[in-house]
């Protein structure tokens, strides 16, 4: 090749970098919405729930009419319903008298105005401010007041005249855009040149680059080793449990479809994960209109049996060809593949997609090594950036490229012409990585959103990564024993092939320089984590790769390169007390995952003995024996067994135990199971919980009544009162307080109810809702009418919670034959303000939630319950506001996250317009077992949805302004 065609590749990539700079901030095509005050039919609120909180500038205006119809003091308009210390909003605009005769606007906490003048007209925008009477200007300023907006709230009567009387807010929809002409135009010309430059990089290769093969020369032949990797990969595809974040990705991927942009939903404003999460756009593409959960778990099936084939026909027998002919290799990496894969990447994270395109990178990189080809290395670029937009974690494939880059120099620098072309493919390849980071997004809407998420967390620093290791060895989801086994077996393999390798200088039947550079990419990824703002040991299902190679190089050092018995049993040793380690965890997964799961909440055990214990001792004992072997070598044989049985043992241990767990609760589990509803998908029912799900509309109604004969009358004595009046011991779930008793006084109370009539065919729970501080005790007693009166067959104790809460009972299963039932409780005197509250037992009527609510009717699923709820229709974030749901779904706590100001979380303010009535929510056949919990959005006064006004404007890619705003 000419050095004026490698001048030209040279050319044609920074050209392609250069326009993709230019396209990352190339203007856009920008939606907008604003929202005035229907007042048409006199003052009524609207709720106005902006994502983004504060609005891009709102504009309202009063007159004198409505302020002599205002009450004393109170608000003539208010874009929040939550009072100050002085009736004013903290955070959200007022305008209002304090006083009779005194006229405030405030807005974020800030006077802007107070005097006698009444007719005003307020404009607040992103830097500055203005409140006039007609033409006169009464005050202005500088700076961003901007106020919390969650709608239109006023206390003037409902009658009052609305002449002159209106608001009007901008919302901040700087996230939903869409591709201009000029950057259709750009991303077009940049991709044109970023391939023409790979060409060049590939025709300078013809004449420099030697023929080597990529793959094992068998790469299209099935092994043995394929078929428990495939049958395992399916198996877990359908029976593999929920992570945390399946529901966090599909509720995403579901209101992009409306909302035309993938937002963060329940966090950070709604704000997008740009440069991050693209593998959010492949599942957008995947999903179309539906996400049931068996649906989305195909790509990260096809990701498996990729990493898998790169794996087994290319990257272990490149860094180990001495093990080419060696039938055990295969089938120690499928066990290590298994063991690395199982845990991490069944779900919708995206660690399957850094797993394989790490992999794909070593791939790339290698071969543009040992065949002197410059393309595979532009194109391990492209697919390392590619991997980087994924996920911060993609910096363990930017590693791989590091430390292969000594390497790559020399090759360079050894091939005339080769550096400009280099240059030109990789700028060409980072080039069309910026076009993926920025396809939806612009400069100054990432900048933004990164503010904003930075500012609301969570974002640890680099120092905070021993939180990671902390997390992953407590006894929680995130400690689970088959995690703990892939990371601890992971890193004690990369300790151990480093050792042996310094003290070796060379280990036979491996590629020395390509296991020095995976060996130092392991240790580099693992430090790269440091870097990643979130600490999840999730990310470290980006290893899977590296550990399916580090134990196959360890079983091969234990069988080549340790010979001595007494550096063999030190090796055992360490893997042992790894082992010991892992296996101190137990099988928790996340939410209805962990049902009847084996081991879910010990650590796993074998006659009362744990593993855990058994595997210290052999560590110990290893030790021992390594020690000691040192001066003796005559018992060696009879002591220390080989390394790679040992390894393989532990994680085909920790992967079958795992496997059968998982299979054992999808047989046992009564009613609903999760992996039964995922394998239902297959014949079309992709509703997973929800038709399982069951809802009691009016308590009330299954109010027990009081047995007949003469059972005994209600007794109370030393102040438990009835009815139970005051707000925060009431029912939680709307019993009337009439049916509930209290004493609240730090007095002494006690409490033996009626003896209450079971029905004889009540198939679901009995309810008593209890609550209280103090020394409180409350029994549930059930009984058996009898010849000589009730008989108490069966006693149960209610642990008392900090505030009114359902206490759920199966008489069927834990007191059969009980007919009656009654409440028994005592208070005694702890502190004075100690509390006991009781309510009277019922057996709910309950009915299905979809004739609650239909499932086309707009719901928010916190993102926990949502894959397992993915027939419903999920309410909206478009427009720069929040719909309105009908319903909250929550895994049972009472506030999604969603909600949460803490969080960002988009929907927060629908809490200034509604206040969240639970609905009493039930398993059907599962009478006592919580799975969700349904909240009713009930107005807090009569409400009127806004006026909307939608249009279309073009903004630069640089436009970050005004800024997000977000306080807790």
């Amino acid at each position: 090749m000419s050095r004026w065609s490698a001048l030209a590749g040279a050319f044609l990539g920074l050209s392609a970098l250069l326009l993709a700079a230019v396209f990352a901030v190339a203007p856009v095509v920008q939606s907008t919405a604003s929202y005035s005050w229907d007042t048409s039919a006199g003052v009524v609120a609207n709720p106005v729930p902006l994502t983004a909180y504060r609005p891009l500038g709102i504009e309202a205006s009063v007159s004198c009419a409505q302020f002599t119809a205002l009450p004393d003091g109170g608000a003539v308009l208010s874009t929040t319903a939550e009072p100050g210390p002085t009736g004013t909003s903290p955070d959200g605009l007022w305008i209002g008298a304090v006083t009779p005769g005194a006229v405030s606007v405030m807005s974020a906490g800030r006077t802007l105005y107070s005097g006698p003048d009444c007719d005003l007209s307020v404009r607040i925008g992103p830097g500055d401010w203005r409140i006039a009477r007609g033409g006169d200007v009464l005050a202005q300023g500088a700076g961003d007041v901007r106020p919390y907006v969650a709608g239109f709230f006023s206390q003037l009567p409902s009658a009052t005249s609305t002449a002159g009387l209106s608001a009007t807010v901008t919302a901040d929809t700087r996230f939903e855009t869409a591709a201009s002409g000029t950057k259709i135009a750009l991303a077009v010309v940049c991709a044109t040149c970023a391939v023409l430059c790979l060409l060049v990089a590939g025709l300078h290769d013809r004449r420099h680059a030697r023929r080597v093969s990529a793959a094992h020369p068998r790469a299209r032949k099935l092994v043995g080793a394929d078929l428990p990797v495939v049958v395992l990969i399916l198996l877990w595809t359908v029976i593999g449990p929920v992570t945390v974040d399946d529901g966090y990705t599909t509720t995403m991927v579901a209101d992009a479809a409306r909302s035309g942009f993938v937002g963060g939903y329940h966090h950070w404003l709604n704000s997008p994960e740009a440069p991050f999460g693209s593998f959010y756009e492949v599942y957008r593409w995947w999903a179309g209109e539906g996400t049931p959960l068996l649906w989305m778990r195909l790509p990260a099936l096809l990701l498996a049996l990729l990493a898998w084939w790169m794996l087994s026909r290319i990257v272990v027998f490149r860094l180990l060809p001495g093990g080419r002919g060696m039938g055990w290799v295969p089938w120690v990496a499928a066990v290590a593949f298994l063991a690395g894969w199982l845990p991490f990447n069944v779900g919708l994270r995206s660690e399957p997609y850094v797993a394989v395109g790490t992999v794909a990178v070593w791939c790339l990189v290698e071969h543009g090594i040992a065949a002197r080809r410059l393309l595979p290395i532009a194109l391990a670029t492209l697919l390392a950036g590619l991997t980087l937009t994924t996920a911060p974690t993609g910096l363990v494939a930017i590693v791989v490229l590091l430390v292969a880059a000594p390497a790559v120099l020399r090759l360079m620098l050894h091939r005339r012409g080769a550096v400009p072309v280099t240059v030109g493919a990789v700028a060409g390849s980072v080039g069309l990585v910026v076009l993926v980071m920025f396809a939806d997004q612009t400069v100054g809407a990432v900048r933004a959103g990164t503010a904003i998420r930075t500012a609301i967390g969570p974002n640890f620093s680099w120092s905070d990564e021993w939180t990671r290791y902390q997390a992953l060895l407590k006894l929680q989801v995130e400690g689970a024993f088959g995690r703990r086994a892939a990371v601890l077996v992971l890193v004690t393999a990369l300790v151990v092939s480093t050792t042996v390798l310094v003290r070796r200088r060379r280990i036979v039947g491996t590629h020395h320089d390509r296991l020095v550079r995976f060996l130092a990419a392991t240790a580099a990824g693992l430090a790269a984590l440091a870097f990643v703002p979130t600490k999840w040991s999730h990310h470290f299902g980006g290893f899977a790769g590296h550990l399916t190679v580090l134990v196959v190089v360890v079983t091969w050092i234990g069988c080549r390169a340790v010979r001595r018995e007494a550096d063999r049993a030190l090796i055992l040793s360490a893997i042992a007390l790894a082992a010991a380690l892992a296996l101190s965890g137990s099988a928790m997964w996340w939410m209805a995952s962990a049902e009847q799961v084996t081991f879910w909440d010990i650590p796993p055990q074998v006659l009362g003995v744990r593993l855990a214990t058994i595997a210290l001792s052999l560590g110990v004992g290893w030790l021992l024996v390594g020690i000691f072997l040192r001066d003796h070598q005559r018992i060696r044989r009879y002591l220390v067994p080989p390394i790679g049985l040992v390894v393989v043992t532990l994680l085909i241990g920790t992967t079958v135990l795992q496997t059968y767990g998982l299979v054992r609760a999808t047989v046992l589990t009564p009613g609903y199971s999760q992996p039964r509803t995922t394998a239902a998908a297959l014949v079309g029912d992709n509703c997973g919980l929800d038709p399982y799900l069951r809802v009691e509309p009016d308590p009330a109604v299954g109010l027990l009544p009081v047995a007949p004969g003469p059972n005994g009358a209600t007794v109370s004595t030393g102040g438990m009162r009835r009815p139970a009046d005051r707000v925060e011991h009431a029912s939680r779930e709307g019993l009337p307080a009439t049916d509930m008793w209290t004493v609240d006084d730090g007095s002494p109370g006690s409490l033996r109810s009626d003896w209450y009539a079971l029905p004889a065919d009540a198939s679901g729970p009995v309810v008593v809702e209890v609550g209280g501080s103090g020394r409180g005790r409350v029994t549930v007693e059930f009984g058996r009418n009898t010849p000589t009166g009730p008989a108490v067959i069966a006693e149960m104790l209610v642990d008392l919670q900090p505030r009114v809460s359902p206490a759920r009972f199966d008489p069927i299963a834990t007191a059969p034959g009980a007919d009656l039932v009654r409440v028994v409780a005592v208070q005694e005197v702890s502190e004075p303000d100690s509390w006991l509250t009781v309510s009277r037992p019922r057996v709910p009527r309950t009915i299905p939630l979809s004739a609650f609510v239909p499932a086309t009717a707009p719901a928010l699923l916190d993102w926990p319950i949502a894959p397992l709820l993915t027939c419903r229709r999920q309410a909206t974030l478009a427009g720069g506001i929040a719909e309105v749901p009908d319903v909250v779904v929550t895994p049972g706590r009472d506030l999604p996250e969603a909600m949460a100001r803490s969080a960002g979380g988009p929907f927060a303010g629908l809490l200034q317009a509604y206040r969240l009535q639970p609905v009493p929510t039930y398993v059907d056949g599962m009478p006592t077992t919580w799975r969700a919990e349904v909240l009713r959005l009930v107005p807090r006064e009569p409400l009127r949805p806004p006026m909307v006004a939608r249009g279309m404007m073009t903004v630069s890619g640089l436009s970050g302004r005004p800024p997000l705003v977000w306080t807790p």
